[in-house]
């Protein structure tokens, strides 16, 4: 077989070895929206640089964050599990990522989310005080075997950060009809297992305040565009009408008018979420 042809990975290819261990979870196959009703509503880190190495200071990153702190608490988050990490190093970082597990109340927890504020370039690469990490080593960090305490339950990571140095001039539009349908799909996926396996990278939704190689805005004054827009929907919302991706839709058509006659930005998302995520309180 050439291996510069890249076919399809069949089952009896694989090499990769699973843990024996069975992990518990309180979201099962069939299961149509993440448990939301446990004991916590769960952890937030938030990354917050103001100063990278040999990068100009962030200013108005302390309004994000000043915004964030009064908003998460409005999704069910308990302000003392709200951490704010200013100016970290790699190692610091990743350092308070391994320490996660420790804290027993995450098995209790419905979710976890870690905001990072920082500097960005291309391949998704951030800035940490002293050097650039990348963002998808760091998610490796939370998969089921390396948190087990989060199996099965969702992962949400914010990134306010340029992902390059383009920029977006935008397109002159005009609407020409408006004659949309909507419709709803439902799936039978079939009898509830009580042991199954599931992908690692399952259950992760990771926000980005801007397309791929592209710049992002920050006022020095004001904050970011993306965590300002995304805070203001988060407030508005219903919590029991809206999911995750209502906020998430929303949050990117705010962002995509914030530069109406001027430099334009659209906020991004990439996700493996299986069910629908609410944050009011599901029985």
């Amino acid at each position: 077989m050439n291996p510069t042809q890249h076919p399809e990975i069949v089952t009896a290819d694989l090499k990769r070895k699973r843990s024996d261990d069975i992990l518990p979870t309180s979201n099962g196959l069939t299961s149509i929206a993440y448990a939301m009703n446990r004991t916590n509503r769960g952890k937030v880190l938030i990354f917050n640089q103001v100063e990278c190495a040999g990068e100009s200071p962030r200013r108005g990153s302390d309004e994000d964050v000043k915004k964030l702190l009064e908003t998460l608490p409005k999704l069910g988050f308990l302000p003392s599990d709200i951490k704010v990490c200013t100016n970290y190093t790699k190692d610091q970082i990743y350092e308070k990522v391994s320490k996660l597990d420790d804290e027993n109340e995450l098995n209790d927890a419905d979710c976890l989310m870690v905001v990072i504020l920082t500097h960005g370039t291309h391949g998704d690469a951030l800035m940490a005080s002293d050097q650039l990490y990348h963002l998808y080593d760091l998610i490796d960090q939370f998969t089921p075997l390396a948190l087990p305490s989060m199996a099965g339950k969702p992962k949400i990571f914010i990134v306010q950060a340029c992902r390059g140095g383009r920029e977006d001039a935008g397109a002159n539009l005009y609407v020409e009809n408006n004659n949309g349908s909507n419709y709803t799909q439902v799936d039978d996926l079939g009898s509830q297992a009580h042991t199954f396996t599931y992908p690692e990278y399952a259950d992760l939704l990771i926000m980005m305040a801007s397309h791929y190689d592209h710049v992002s805005y920050r006022s020095t004054v004001r904050g970011s565009w993306f965590i300002q827009h995304l805070c203001s929907v988060i407030e508005k919302c219903d919590r029991k009408m809206n999911s995750i991706f209502d906020i998430v839709i929303k949050t990117n058509n705010a962002v995509s008018k914030q530069g109406q006659y001027g430099p334009q930005q659209i906020s991004s998302f990439y996700s493996t979420l299986t069910k629908q995520l609410f944050f009011d309180v599901q029985n």
